[in-house]
């Protein structure tokens, strides 16, 4: 069971950052819930206010005796508290960036809400690993990602390319190339997750890294980096080559 961070705590709550793949609530056919293991980690029951989808991440108060939930359950619900939610979605809009501003229907109630975009312009490979750190952090299994970018550096799409144990994942060129080169995306980054929180390459990442270079330029298309997502950090295999090379020509 991995921690789940503690950002701040009183006589009455907790302040937690729920990871994503998560279920906030046990139940039939579940193994791990934050309710539950939660509970283990501080050791003694805690009690929910309030959720957030289990692909979701995330800040939630979790309240540390009946009380204090039925305090906070109130104050969530009411118009007191304001909820923000940061979401990256792969599209075209009609302008770089602005305002939406139209009420959401929920359960036939009317909620007002307030959806404020902009395009994301990766301009380096770590803009993108901050983004999806927060959203592999918790993963148990590994996963490839393959990041689409057009000339300008605009995100075109994020494909996951392969699942897997351990701290590589076997997977081949085409299934890395095959989404780009339909997408005519122009640049790519490969980024995947060390389930051990170790953001260290293996000699199998590197190994395959060069492989999808040398691909990636046959077909016309630049790999920006390949990147491994740790815990709390991340590793660019593209800046382990460079400073291979340096050391090599000293």
């Amino acid at each position: 069971m991995n921690t789940i961070p503690v950002l701040y705590d009183n006589d009455e709550i907790f302040v937690i950052n729920k990871p994503a793949g998560l279920p906030v609530q046990g139940g039939q056919g579940i193994k791990h819930s934050l309710d539950v293991d939660f509970s283990e980690q501080v050791g003694h029951k805690v009690y929910l206010v309030h959720r957030l989808d289990k692909d979701t991440c995330g800040l939630m108060i979790v309240a540390k005796n009946p009380v204090a939930a039925n305090k906070w359950t109130k104050l969530i619900g009411s118009k007191i508290a304001k909820k923000e939610y940061v979401a990256l979605c792969v599209g075209k809009m009609k302008a770089k960036s602005g305002v939406i501003k139209e009420n959401l229907t929920q359960h036939g109630q009317e909620k007002y809400a307030i959806t404020n975009y902009k395009d994301i312009i990766i301009r380096k490979p770590k803009d993108i690993a901050e983004i999806l750190i927060e959203k592999t952090r918790f993963e148990k299994q590994e996963i490839l990602k393959v990041v689409m970018l057009d000339n300008k550096n605009k995100l075109m799409k994020i494909k996951d390319v392969a699942t897997g144990g351990g701290n590589f994942v076997k997977t081949t060129i085409k299934s890395v190339l095959s989404e780009p080169v339909k997408m005519q995306a122009a640049k790519i980054i490969l980024i995947h997750n060390h389930p051990s929180g170790d953001s260290t390459p293996s000699d199998e990442d590197i190994s395959f890294t060069n492989k999808v270079e040398k691909a990636s330029e046959i077909v016309g298309i630049q790999m920006l980096d390949h990147i491994v997502l740790g815990a709390n950090n991340f590793t660019s295999i593209f800046a382990i080559k460079m400073q291979n090379r340096k050391e090599e020509k000293a």
